[in-house]
């Protein structure tokens, strides 16, 4: 692969940018919400340059950038969706901010698979020098200002969680799930790894557990601790083969059967549904989670097969007078903004997403475990938070990158073939 435009570490730049936009919300002015950072001018400012420079790095790898349009028309359709659904919004003018915001988080996911494509160590060290620093940052803030860096106490959340630099707890938690997985996913796929970078990669799961723990938000933190159990997992079927690896992972199986078991005859009220919820912080209403799914299904059975548009929920929220930003539920919140019609488009893409896997993970690439791990973190965290095709949300920016970096990986092997 040498007769290409070379990537140097300047496409991270657009990541960087996107990344800091919301892992900074707080210390910009006119931040107390959503709308307020979607209107803010320096959020527009930011991100525009991210978005432009993004589409001019692409269009220095033509080759790369032609098979990935080629193949991702789910993608493309959905976009396509978006754009359309200013006919029938109540606020056109949110669906259209919606869509240049969805194109430019496109280009960044392309520009950023390109290096991860290229210099794999390169992208995983830059990346983990950013998170290590901005965890530390966090940190401080928290600490050294709390008024700043602390949630105040409301009906939701009792004061003293932290926030850091975001706006709330649960975007810290997100942003720590990402550091996480970026974290032990790179102690494995780093080819040169010394000893400074695995000293990095050991503080960022440990500053990203402590914020988790700081922030009591218990989906990132439940999927936090179950990456680090898959990163265990990996570790095991990789360091083997034949026989010895079938025994390993048998043990493995018993052994966890083993601690159930003996915490559920020692306390057999760990099956009830009342302690799961205690285990996990929650309640029964998941923190007011349900009822507000109940206005979601009311939304979907009205209007199910386009939806409500992509205006940020803006059409539906004025209709039920809610004045949320979310609905807590990336599939039911889909389902609200596009109906029927983006789920099916958003499941081709998953399934996409799902045989690229399928096919490096025969192939013996170890680049699967990336893939793979951050793929059914995003799949699980969106059960009780929302970020398909939410606006500047990292976690969907997390979701593209993989699905290009799926085709990337599969390019690279096909390029590989035909040099041989």
């Amino acid at each position: 692969m040498n007769n290409y435009n070379p990537v140097g570490a300047i496409y991270l730049l657009p990541f960087t940018i996107f990344f800091l936009i919301t892992g900074l919300s707080l210390l910009q002015p006119s931040t107390n919400d959503n709308q307020q950072l979607e209107g803010s001018v320096i959020n527009q400012i930011f991100l525009s340059l991210a978005y432009g420079l993004a589409f001019i790095l692409l269009l220095r790898r033509r080759d790369l950038l032609g098979y990935f349009l080629a193949r991702a028309y789910p993608l493309l359709g959905l976009l396509l969706f978006i754009l359309c659904s200013w006919l029938w919004s109540a606020f056109p003018g949110s669906v259209l901010i919606s869509f240049a915001h969805q194109l430019g988080t496109l280009f960044i996911a392309m520009t950023t698979v390109m290096l991860l494509l290229d210099d794999k160590d390169k992208f995983f060290k830059l990346l983990l020098t950013l998170l290590f620093f901005y965890l530390c940052a966090t940190v401080a803030i928290s600490v050294i200002l709390p008024h700043v860096g602390q949630m105040p106490s409301t009906r939701w959340n009792r004061g003293g969680l932290w926030r850091g630099m975001t706006t709330h707890s649960n975007t810290l938690g997100y942003l720590c799930l990402i550091s996480t997985w970026i974290a032990t996913t790179s102690y494995f796929l780093i080819v040169k790894r010394h000893k400074l970078t695995t000293t990095i990669i050991f503080l960022v799961v440990m500053l990203a557990f402590y914020c988790l723990y700081r922030t009591n938000s218990m989906t990132s933190t439940i999927i936090s601790l179950a990456l680090l159990l898959s990163a265990f997992w990996f570790a095991l079927i990789t360091t083997s083969s034949g026989s010895v690896k079938t025994v390993k992972i048998i043990f493995f199986i018993f052994f966890i059967l083993i601690m159930i078991a003996t915490a559920v005859v020692i306390n057999p009220d760990l099956l009830s549904v009342k302690t799961f919820f205690k285990i996990i912080g929650r309640n029964e209403t998941l923190t007011g989670r349900t009822s507000l799914w109940e206005v979601g299904l009311k939304g979907i059975s009205e209007r199910p097969y386009l939806g409500w548009s992509f205006d940020n929920l803006r059409s539906f929220f004025k209709r039920y007078s809610l004045g949320y930003g979310q609905l807590h539920n990336g599939y039911l919140d889909l389902m609200v903004r596009g109906g029927l019609a983006s789920l099916l488009l958003l499941m081709v893409t998953i399934f996409q997403l799902t045989v690229s896997i399928i096919k490096l993970r025969y192939s013996e690439d170890k680049r699967y475990y990336f893939i793979l791990s951050g793929f059914v973190a995003i799949l699980i965290h969106n059960i009780t938070e929302a970020s398909f095709l939410r606006n500047t949300h990292p976690l969907w920016l997390m979701f593209l990158i993989l699905y290009f970096y799926g085709f990337a990986c599969i390019y690279q092997q096909n390029i590989s073939k035909v040099s041989h």
